[in-house]
């Protein structure tokens, strides 16, 4: 095995390892005793947080697996290489450290993990700051995380030394090709993270109703990232009261108030002789005016109109948007998907909803997917809200 190879393991091995250390020190932590995570849902959140912490770790690499086996840039058999590259991990580790531990005292603070709409609390630093320093360990905290970090280039130092001393010597032809195309497999492999048509995505992640389930699962750098996009997306009362009176009216509330902003509306149900048999079926690319039931004069659809006729039919559900994920947002929440960034199942933020389905107490329900949940990452809507 390549020298640099046999550094990159080590160093890999070290950041996973710490990562993974740092998931079981936040699960106990804010574990629940009145409200456990079952074992094998618990063991999942784990594996699949573990895959999480080696993407983290692979993309950290990367730069160096990608440069390291430039001679003058080798960090066993250069000391500019290894000065180099030593220090980019450095600082890398310490800025992991920095956002784990940000993470911690976020999640100790609002019960959610660290994403980037915490970004809002820089707009006043003072106040900020001035809670940080009275509530958490703003000196003790960094100087054990440079403590942790400068282990860490020890132990690396030490350990390119000494492949140095007694490595191999460097590979050339086939051999170098075969460690190369080895190499860049294992990254590819490790980053995109699953044996699927999907790679694996933070979705995956919220693959159970158990909220802190969830929580144990995600990455907090990846995870903060991801929700980057999402950032700026906020209510604007302002915007909603231009509009207030003719939603008001569209919508039927019953005592509109433009100051509260009052959507409450009350319908009486229509009780019926026992209990219907429900079956939904959502249909991609189904358009409305080609079906029979919209009054198509060309009776495209029999079948379909068969069960508009004997079932019952909901002739004002629209979705505000061309795009089958904002149906689907749609069909399960019963709310408009007006998310400005491709769709709402795209956005981490907003993953907890309520579903109709839920509501059907006494029940025995039975959920049939034709497809990937990973679609738009469809499968955090699904599987959180879903028991």
């Amino acid at each position: 095995m390549p020298s640099l190879t046999r550094f990159l393991l080590f160093s890999l091995l070290l950041q996973w390892l710490a990562l993974g250390l740092f998931r079981l020190i936040f699960w106990w932590i804010f574990r629940d005793p009145l409200d456990p995570i079952p074992p094998e849902t618990l063991a999942k959140a784990l594996y699949l947080g573990a895959k999480f912490d080696l993407r983290l770790c692979l993309l950290v690499h990367l730069p160096l697996a990608a440069l390291g086996w430039i001679p003058r840039l080798n960090p066993v058999r250069s000391a500019t290489g290894r000065r180099l590259w030593i220090g980019l991990l450095l600082a890398a580790s310490l800025g992991l450290l920095m956002l784990y531990g940000t993470d911690l005292g976020h999640y100790a603070y609002l019960a959610a993990r660290l994403d980037a709409s915490s970004l809002r609390f820089l707009a006043n630093p003072y106040e900020s700051f001035g809670v940080l320093w009275e509530s958490y360990p703003v000196v003790s905290g960094p100087a054990a995380a440079c403590a942790a970090v400068a282990l860490y280039g020890w132990v690396l130092v030490r350990n390119s030394r000494r492949l140095a001393a007694v490595g191999p010597p460097p590979l050339f032809g086939p051999r170098r090709t075969v460690a190369i195309v080895a190499t860049v497999l294992i990254f590819a492999g490790g980053i995109y993270g699953k044996l699927s048509y999907y790679p694996l995505r933070w979705s995956d992640a919220f693959f159970s109703t158990h909220e802190f389930a969830s929580a144990v699962a995600l990455n907090p750098v990846l995870y903060f990232f991801e929700t980057f996009k999402n950032r700026d997306v906020d209510q604007n009362p302002d915007v909603v009261r231009d509009f207030y009176p003719e939603m008001a009216e569209r919508l039927g509330v019953d005592a509109p108030d433009p100051d509260r902003l009052n959507f409450d509306r009350e319908l009486v149900g229509r009780p019926g002789e026992g209990r219907p048999n429900v079956v939904i079926v959502l249909l991609e690319s189904l358009a409305y005016y080609k079906t029979g039931f919209s009054g198509n004069p060309l009776d495209p659809s029999p079948n379909l109109d068969a069960l508009a006729q004997e079932g019952v039919l909901f002739r004002r559900f629209y979705a505000p948007h061309g795009g089958t994920a904002r149906a689907v947002f749609s069909s399960f929440t019963g709310l408009p998907d007006v998310e400005p960034n491709k769709t709402s199942t795209r956005n981490p933020l907003i993953v907890n909803q309520h579903t109709l389905f839920n509501s059907f107490v006494g029940y025995e329900k039975f959920y049939f997917l034709g497809g990937s949940a990973s679609w738009a990452n469809i499968r955090a809507l699904l599987k959180t809200n879903i028991p």
